[in-house]
């Protein structure tokens, strides 16, 4: 029977060749019912003889070429004939029949089949459960697995065909096992690109990672299996792990070029290896040839300088650093000046560079034909601000919000922008709409304050704003909807000119510190306002989440120099550097109160440290130039206040760091 069958095969391969040779279309018609017909016997034959020797339990061999030609040459033909439904219930039939361990190469092959023609070739309008309803309660009783839709399908199938690639794959290095072991990566890596597939489109990036884990006894020196690996760990947001993987792929392959460009985003946008980053970029650079590339290459660079400088407490270094990144960003926008990311990246430090106005002509380009961006359409906003055009920059806030009503960088700014086009009074008011925002977006849980808040919407992305971090940004991100958010706790300091690694490191999740950083916001407000019991109130709702972070006692600092508490000020102020050193607004209001307490000469020191950290804020200058005309020095005290004139006239609204230096473009 088994020979047969095979002759049946051989007489349906020679069917295709003749068919191939011939020209007529009813001759060719002739050969495809004789080719079908010889397939649809072996593969009848090989079931029948697989169920007799079965039966007998009888030793038999369920493997050979031309067996699994047979299996699996007749739903490819129902597949090219235009019947992929056909072809899955033939796959089913089979993969039923074969349940003996004898059978597990040639069901491994099937599973996998199965389940490209399930991800490939069906939609989920078409898709027809493998078990009617009559025997699904019986499955039900037997508790076992019935898929429901497409998905669990292909992802079961799948999951076998894996588990067989694994249980059988040969990890000998011997020179003798070569072509086996080719044979197991090849198989193992073709189930790895179908769960990709099919996993990627549904942001299951974890359960992707733990895959590619298990591939990786048998995958030494395999560069496109490690890529892969590195690649969902990246998006599983596991990025010291993805690194160090994308370093085993450029030892397995040192010319790879976009190996070193991934390794320098994940040092520069996710671990805060600046220096590291940079290095990476020139070591992608010196690899290709190709401009496209080169500008990429380019690009990162700059990012990277650009970086540097934002944690730099050396002022001759901050500016040196802000010059290589503007020189390295033109040079990748001479090699791509069509990438809108390398726009966006040019128009952004040309801003931080103070030059305005010619950032203000690329950012308007770029929304022009990115009306979409948010990141673009948030640096337009904030050169609106500083050209003083407050009306002009509240309209395009409004416009980013509408695309991202999430945004809290882009809600944060809209306050500021609010509170000087129209007032405190409508500051509060838009505070207190983003209170209730993340009320909304997040359910209150048991006061244990290194839990995050469980979802109740699933947000693709929103961009957190807090001041604890030594990043411009980050993202919250659900990994299926429903599941727990897995994210490091960096934010962003959107009220600071100046970012620097030397932020601390908070204990609390990042949903509770955005809380936060919203009731000591608008604590300030009320501050400004002289509303003192409605402060306190606000900073009585910040302290039950945490009253040891740095920006939680600057506002009290705040807050007791508006009483004219300066002793308390003080006191609250110095435990803020004390926690955070490098926090310029800190710096600024201590230099405040000891001027208030006659105590110049240190008023001076704490103003200057402010300056170098942000030695664009025109607040500090002035500020240093009234203590400086205490003690007498009135010419460096005009020179400050000339100074400060001057930087106003161009100063946004809120320091253009606030923006991400994002390698995406959104």
């Amino acid at each position: 029977m088994k020979l047969a069958a095979e002759g049946f095969t051989l007489r349906g391969l020679c069917y295709e060749k003749r068919l191939n040779e011939q020209s007529m279309k009813k001759q060719k018609t002739d050969y495809e019912k004789l080719i079908f017909e010889s397939f649809e016997l072996a593969g009848d034959l090989i079931l029948k003889y697989y169920k007799e020797q079965e039966s007998v339990s009888a030793p038999f061999e369920m493997s050979g070429e031309l067996i699994e030609i047979a299996v699996q040459r007749l739903p490819f033909l129902h597949i090219q004939s235009g019947n992929p439904a056909t072809a899955i219930a033939k796959l089913r039939k089979i993969l039923q029949a074969l349940d003996s361990p004898r059978s597990s190469s040639m069901k491994q092959i099937l599973c996998r089949q199965l389940a490209e023609i399930l991800l490939r070739g069906t939609c989920e309008s078409t898709y027809k459960e493998p078990i009617d309803n009559k025997n699904l309660t019986a499955a039900t009783n037997n508790n076992e697995f019935v898929p429901h839709n497409l998905l669990e399908e292909a992802l079961l199938l799948l999951l076998i065909s894996e588990s067989y690639a694994n249980r059988d794959a040969v990890i000998s290095r011997s020179p003798d096992d070569e072509p086996a072991r080719v044979r197991t990566i090849q198989s193992a890596s073709a189930v790895h690109d179908l769960m990709a597939i099919s996993l990627v489109q549904r942001q299951q990036f974890s359960f992707l990672a733990e895959t590619y884990e298990r591939a990786m006894k048998y995958s030494f020196g395999v560069f496109h299996t490690w890529f892969q690996y590195g690649l969902s760990l990246m998006c599983a947001r596991k990025f010291r792990r993805s690194l160090l993987v994308f370093k085993e792929c450029a030892r397995i392959d040192p010319n790879h070029v976009l190996v070193h460009l991934m390794m320098a985003r994940i040092s520069l946008e996710n671990l805060d290896m600046i220096d590291e980053g940079i290095e990476y970029g020139m070591t992608a650079l010196g690899l290709t040839k190709e401009e496209y590339l080169r500008a990429k290459c380019y690009m990162t660079i700059g990012i990277g300088y650009s970086m540097k400088a934002e944690r730099s407490k050396l002022l001759e270094e901050k500016k040196r650093c802000r010059q290589q990144a503007l020189d390295w960003i033109q040079k990748a926008r001479e090699g791509d000046s069509k990438d809108p990311l390398i726009m966006f990246h040019l128009a952004l430090c040309l801003a931080q560079n103070g030059n305005v106005n010619k950032a203000f002509v690329y950012a308007k380009s770029l929304v022009q034909a990115r009306p979409d961006s948010v990141n673009a359409l948030h640096l337009f906003a904030l050169l609106l601000t500083a050209k003083k055009q407050w009306t002009d920059a509240a309209k395009i806030l409004h416009t980013a919000v509408a695309h991202d009503p999430n945004n809290f960088t882009l809600l944060f700014t809209q306050v500021k922008v609010a509170e000087v086009a129209y007032g405190l009074e409508e500051a509060v008011v838009r505070c207190k709409n983003i209170l209730d925002m993340w009320r909304k977006l997040y359910e209150i849980c048991p006061p244990d304050r290194t839990s995050e808040p469980s979802t109740q919407h699933a947000m693709s992305q929103v961009q957190t704003t807090d001041m604890t971090s030594d990043k411009a940004s980050t993202s919250l991100k659900n990994s299926m909807g429903h599941g727990r958010m897995d994210v490091e706790e960096t934010f962003s300091v959107i009220d600071s000119a100046t970012l620097s690694s030397g932020a601390p490191r908070q204990t609390i999740s990042q949903p509770w510190m955005m809380l936060l950083y919203i009731w000591t916001r608008l604590a300030e407000l009320y501050i400004l306002l002289n509303r003192i019991g409605d402060a306190e109130e606000c900073l009585h709702e910040a302290s039950t989440i945490s009253s040891s972070t740095y920006h939680y006692m600057y506002m009290k600092g705040m807050l007791s120099l508006k009483k004219r508490d300066l002793v308390e000020a003080r006191e609250c102020l110095e435990s803020a550097l004390a926690i955070y050193p490098n926090h310029w607004k800190t710096l600024h209001l201590l230099g405040v109160t000891m001027s208030q307490l006659d105590h110049y000469s240190l008023a001076e020191k704490m103003l200057r440290d402010a300056i170098e950290l942000d030695p664009s804020n025109h607040e500090v200058w002035s500020s240093l130039g009234c203590v400086l005309e205490k003690l007498s020095r009135f010419e460096e005290s005009s020179e400050c206040f000339a100074a400060a004139v001057d930087l106003e006239a161009h100063s946004p609204v809120l320091p253009f760091s606030v923006i991400p230096q994002s390698f995406s473009f959104c």
